[in-house]
């Protein structure tokens, strides 16, 4: 037999969600009906598990009182004298249920304290004949709060000085990486003033992720040893229990505070993509049809990583269905308009292709907030396909406003200047995200973008390797190299390559281009390769 059967309205499965986690958590089996077997009718299988529980908790909110199915469980369960109620909302209770006490749960997180959640495990602990459970084990069982974004907090770092003299530096670091690591909108940073109340608690880090609901902590130490210091970093996913990224820095003592903006900048850099890759690796291992629409961008971006037009078109899919679920979502018709351009650019369904990107990028240009992913993304359709230069720049301005340290970010504001004209800006921007992004296959973008630059800063002996190790990535990199050859003379070679692009659209990239010289330059290099185009 099951303890609990929780019975809600799908449209607050979150909660349930909660609630369950929580329960289970506290050691009592929960059955809900996400766990629906395929080979049964649905009605079978909820009369069943409904009889078989012991204790049936009712979470109310509007939706769920004109439910017939859960008013029906409601009342089975008031007659079996099994009924636990919740209310989330200020929906007014159907009778007889508003008769019947009914813990508040409406801005409960996950708090292990909170009075309503308390309530609730006390009503069904009685109802299963057991003593409810202690302050302690409520406190050690708090589940992680589940947060439209991925949650961190900076632990208080260990001060491992023989003097332990270094606490002042080490709260200042704790406060500088919360500071940086906040100007990302796809994290939850807790406020470094809640963070900090836990030096010297000596509670394991896992205990301080629940009490404070996120899912990563970032812990470490400071020692100074003569004129060194050194700080060294461990990223936690406190709900798995493992380590995911460590990283040691190494600086100057003299100057300590130049040091922890250094130090803070890096980790900021380093800590936003490699929380977005666990996410991602997180929500692969859940079958599909489960997931929400968060879940469903990250699967899209991951898709979109794989710089395969069958990804692309499979990351299309993924935020099509999340945009239905939510058509708010300016995130992800972002990243579709962002797909659906590198789709056009690669010359596949190219009208089709570029017209959605427009249509998508300009659904969300007018958002009061958007992200710096969301003004990147939609960056990408007015500078390829409306060269609207004023409305791109101003996009990948904000983009890089909001955060300096995104490769993302810089890499879209460098494409811009580089069809702008704006050559040194435009490396600049290129090299700090080839810094940023050693190793991400993103980053190819970026090593394009460079090669790009150099090609019409006529620097071709540094563009030319560049472009050898990218051509993989596609036609625009092999057509850059082509001409690249044939300035230098290589003919043969630059023939070799172009023939590989026999229906490459050349003409509509050049005009990509606002500088004539540019443009200019680029058509030489291309005819002499063996392109032809018009004059």
């Amino acid at each position: 037999m099951t303890d609990i059967f929780i019975s809600y309205a799908r449209s607050t499965e979150p909660v349930a969600q909660r609630v369950a986690e929580a329960f289970r958590a506290l050691g009592f089996t929960v059955w809900r009906d996400d766990e629906l077997p395929a080979n049964r009718s649905y009605a079978d299988v909820i009369e069943e598990r409904h009889r078989e529980a012991k204790a049936v908790v009712v979470i109310w909110s509007a939706d769920a009182t004109r439910s017939d199915w859960v008013r029906s469980e409601a009342d089975r369960a008031r007659g079996e004298r099994k009924l636990v109620q919740a209310r989330i909302d200020g929906a007014v209770l159907p009778m007889p249920f508003d008769q019947i006490q009914c813990a508040d749960l409406g801005d409960w997180s996950g708090e292990a304290g909170a009075a309503g959640w308390r309530k609730v495990v006390s009503a069904v602990a009685e109802v299963l004949g057991r003593a409810p459970p202690s302050e302690g084990r409520m406190a050690e069982a708090a589940p992680f709060i589940h947060l439209d974004r991925a949650s961190i907090a900076v632990l208080p770092l260990a001060d491992l000085t023989p003097a332990r003299d270094e606490d002042y530096f080490a709260d200042g670091m704790v406060e500088e990486i919360a500071t940086a690591l906040s100007r990302f909108a796809s994290l939850f940073v807790i406020d470094s003033r809640s963070s900090l109340t836990y030096r010297a608690s000596g509670k394991p880090a896992r205990q301080i992720a629940r009490e404070l609901g996120v899912r990563y902590v970032l812990e470490g130490s400071v020692r100074r040893s003569g004129s060194r210091i050194r700080v060294g970093l461990q990223l936690i996913d406190a709900v798995e229990g493992v380590q995911i990224w460590a990283e040691t820095f190494d600086g100057a003592a003299e100057d300590l505070f130049a040091f922890q903006d250094a130090v803070a900048g890096a980790i900021a850099t380093q800590i936003e993509p490699t929380i977005e890759a666990a996410e991602m690796r997180r929500v692969r291992a859940k079958p599909t049809e489960d997931l929400r629409a968060y879940e469903l961008f990250l699967h899209a971006q991951h898709a979109q990583r794989q710089w395969k037009d069958s990804s692309l078109a499979e990351a299309i899919g993924f935020l099509e269905r999340a945009i239905a679920l939510d058509p708010d979502y300016a995130l992800a018709k972002a990243l579709a308009s962002y797909c659906y351009a590198l789709l056009a650019i690669g010359g596949l369904d190219t009208m089709v292709s570029a017209m959605k990107s427009i249509e998508l990028a300009r659904a969300v240009l007018h958002e009061a907030d958007p992200d710096a992913r969301t003004l990147a993304w939609s960056s990408t359709a007015f500078t390829f396909f409306m060269q609207d230069w004023a409305t791109s720049l101003d996009l990948t301005e904000r983009a890089v406003a909001r955060t300096p340290g995104s490769a993302l970010s810089r890499l879209s504001r460098g494409w811009v200047y580089l069809f702008a004209g704006r050559l040194e800006a435009a490396l600049e921007d290129f090299e700090t995200v080839l810094r940023l992004d050693p190793r991400s296959p993103d980053r190819q973008t970026g090593v394009v973008g460079h090669a790009w630059t150099l090609f019409f800063l006529r620097r071709l002996d540094e563009a030319i390797p560049a472009l050898v190790a990218a051509s993989q990535l596609g036609p625009a990199a092999i057509m850059l190299l082509a001409a690249a050859h044939a300035h230098q003379g290589r003919i043969e070679e630059a023939r070799r390559q172009l023939g590989s692009l026999p229906d490459w659209p050349f003409a509509q990239w050049v005009q990509l281009f606002r500088e004539p010289e540019h443009r200019e330059y680029l058509v030489e290099g291309l005819r002499l390769a063996g392109a032809e185009i018009a004059p």
